[in-house]
């Protein structure tokens, strides 16, 4: 399960916290958005969230709601609650980093599949005589070592620019692969 909505960068990059605004029922993300320009200033490495509820709402065609309110008892709204806990700790954001890598013609097939491999995405290519530049979007987590892979993979004729971009959703696999390892280093 996937939720979307509007986000917002933090005034001052890389971001440093994630401050995700839950809207109320019938509602959607475009309405709490709002605020985090307010508290942008105040916290400046905060990147904001607001998804969407994964569920329309039968009251509001336009909104959505994070369980149905059938009815206002309390334990019928804690009972909702508990059940949209999890599709709320579902969500998983990483790091997505811009990368610009240079290497010589000769290279730029294994580059560019090792920026494949790594779960990134080419966003275009430039020439400069015999140097071929790579521009993509990649995860910050599959880059750690990226300075010695370029380097043996080009046998030191590769270089590389790296600068934050954005969070995106961790796919469902690496997020469940991310969450065990988690609660094993509870243990």
């Amino acid at each position: 399960m996937t939720l979307d909505g509007p986000r917002l960068k933090p005034a001052r990059e890389p971001a440093t916290h994630l401050v995700v605004l839950c809207h109320g029922y019938g509602s959607d993300g475009n309405d709490l958005i709002g605020l985090a320009p307010h508290w942008r200033a105040l916290l400046p490495g905060a990147a904001f969230a607001s998804p969407n509820a994964p569920d329309r709402c039968s009251q509001s065609p336009t909104g959505y709601q994070w369980f149905p309110l059938s009815r206002l008892d309390p334990s019928e709204t804690l009972k909702g609650a508990e059940a949209a806990a999890p599709k709320l700790n579902a969500i998983l954001l990483e790091p997505l980093m811009k990368i610009t890598v240079t290497v010589p013609e000769e290279y730029l097939g294994d580059v560019m599949g090792d920026i494949n491999s790594k779960r990134g995405k080419v966003l275009g290519m430039e020439g400069d005589g015999t140097l071929r530049s790579v521009m993509a979007e990649i995860p910050m987590a599959e880059i750690q070592q990226y300075a010695a892979e370029l380097r043996s993979l080009t046998s030191g004729r590769g270089t590389f620019e790296v600068a934050f971009d954005h969070y995106a959703e961790v796919p469902f696999n690496e997020a469940q692969q991310v969450i065990a390892a988690a609660r094993s280093s509870e243990d």
